[in-house]
């Protein structure tokens, strides 16, 4: 995940999260407690628990470099 291939996986994640979410926190923020909580019905997911991790891992990497 810190590695540069998931460094842009996580940008490119961010850059569509934001476009789809981005006038609604709240609603991001739903989103992202629950799927991280398992809260989405496995047949509502659109990807699996692990990419979701792998993103995550992602995200958080790239957020320690940004500051």
């Amino acid at each position: 995940p810190a590695g540069p291939v998931g460094q842009e996986l996580a940008r490119r994640w961010q850059a569509l999260f934001n476009k789809a979410y981005g006038g609604h926190p709240n609603l991001k923020k739903r989103i992202r407690e629950a799927y991280r909580s398992g809260a989405i019905p496995a047949e509502y997911q659109t990807f699996s628990p692990e990419v979701w991790e792998f993103i995550s891992r992602a995200s958080s990497a790239l957020g320690k470099k940004d500051k």
